[in-house]
C-alpha cells in the first residue's frame, strides 16, 4: 500500500494536497462561487431594470405637430395616452393633411420617450442601449 494513502487513512484526512481530485474540487468550488456572484449581480441588475421600467411607465411625454393642431401624449413605454386635435382643424383641414399632422405629433412624442428609455438604461445595459442612440 502506498505510504501517502496509509498516512491519509491514519490521520483521517480523506484527501491530501497531492490528491489529483483535490485541484478539481477546488476549481469546482471556485467556479460555483463565481457563478453565485454572477447570479447575485444579475439579480441586482434585474431588480434595477424593473425599478427603472416602473418609473418610466409613470412618465408622460408630449409633442405637437409643426402646425400645433395635433398634440400627442405617450407614456414611458411609448403607448398613446392622449391625442388632442384643435377643434377648428376638423372643419377646415383636409383629412389627409390632418392625418399627417397626427402622425407627426405621435412620432415626435414616441421618439422623446424612446430617447428617455435609452438614457435610462444605457448605463445599465450599454450593449442594448448604446450612447450614440443606435440600436
Amino acid at each position: 500500500m502506498n505510504l501517502l494513502l496509509v498516512s491519509s487513512i491514519m490521520t483521517d484526512q480523506p484527501y491530501s494536497s497531492r490528491d489529483p481530485i483535490d485541484g478539481l474540487r477546488r476549481s469546482l468550488t471556485n467556479t460555483v462561487g463565481d457563478l453565485t456572484r454572477m447570479q447575485e449581480a444579475i439579480d441586482a441588475q434585474l431588480t434595477e431594470v424593473r425599478t427603472r421600467t416602473e418609473e418610466l411607465r409613470t412618465r408622460r411625454f408630449e409633442a405637437s405637430a409643426d402646425s400645433r393642431r395635433a398634440h400627442a401624449v405617450v407614456d414611458g413605454e411609448g403607448f398613446l395616452q392622449e391625442l388632442r386635435i384643435d377643434p377648428g382643424s376638423l372643419r377646415s383641414s383636409h383629412p389627409g393633411q390632418l392625418g399627417g399632422e397626427i402622425v407627426q405629433a405621435v412620432s415626435r412624442t414616441r421618439a422623446a420617450a424612446s430617447e428617455e428609455n435609452r438614457k435610462t438604461f444605457q448605463g445599465l445595459m450599454p450593449a442594448m442601449f448604446p450612447a450614440g442612440g443606435v440600436s
